[in-house]
């Protein structure tokens, strides 16, 4: 014989059942996030077109370098940032993905309104599972590998995506900028490449977040 619980719960409605999954797993979702480090939520963003690495001016790069005059250093005579000090700010494309400063590589110089572009030294592997680290930071000019000498960046991560904390670079004329590298919701960076996120969603479920910290797509049950 059956107890009255096992009637009770095989009585529910299809769609009282489904309202309650969706329930536990906004729940869930909600719990997940509030894990998330404050600065996730109240960084800045910065997509401004002309902090891509890939602007530039038209020209040659003499008339190029002439009039790139952007200078994130707040106290020089010739600053003209709109970034403030310290800050958290978030790097989106255009196209509203994530992106972040250039890392492992040297960028290219005269781009981003400036003459001397930062970037990550290699080396080094972003956080993960949400921590905040220090990560070493030069900018880079065609005379030197590390103008103003190396300087170190707060960056934290945040499930699919960076978030990172402005400095006075105390230099110019430098700035930071976004490279164009991208990875899109179905992928995370994991410092090298822009890997796949595991496993797919099931039936009856889909993607509402991306990538989570474990590298797993955030699944919600469908609605009827």
């Amino acid at each position: 014989m059956r107890s009255s619980r096992t009637l009770r719960a095989e009585g529910l409605p299809s769609k009282a059942l489904l309202a309650f999954g969706v329930l536990a797993a906004a729940l869930l979702y909600a719990a997940n996030a509030t894990d998330l480090r404050p600065e996730c939520a109240s960084a800045t963003i910065i997509d401004d077109a002309d902090r891509s690495m890939n602007f530039q001016y038209p020209g040659n790069i003499e008339e190029q370098f002439a009039i790139s005059s952007r200078c994130d250093d707040p106290d020089a005579e010739s600053s003209n940032t709109n970034l403030t000090f310290p800050t958290w700010y978030r790097f989106k494309t255009q196209e509203g993905l994530d992106t972040f400063l250039p890392m492992g590589y040297f960028p290219p110089i005269v781009r981003c309104k400036t003459h001397a572009l930062a970037y990550l030294l290699s080396g080094q592997q972003l956080p993960t599972n949400r921590e905040t680290k220090s990560m070493r930071l030069c900018f880079y000019w065609w005379t030197s590998d590390c103008l103003c000498g190396e300087r170190s960046i707060q960056v934290t991560h945040c499930d699919h995506y960076y978030v990172w904390q402005s400095f006075d670079p105390q230099c110019c004329v430098v700035a930071f900028c976004y490279e164009n590298r991208t990875c899109d919701p179905e992928t995370y960076w994991n410092g090298t490449t822009c890997a796949s996120c595991a496993p797919s969603c099931g039936q009856g479920f889909f993607e509402s977040q991306g990538c989570n910290v474990t590298h797993n797509r955030v699944c919600t049950a469908c609605h009827e």
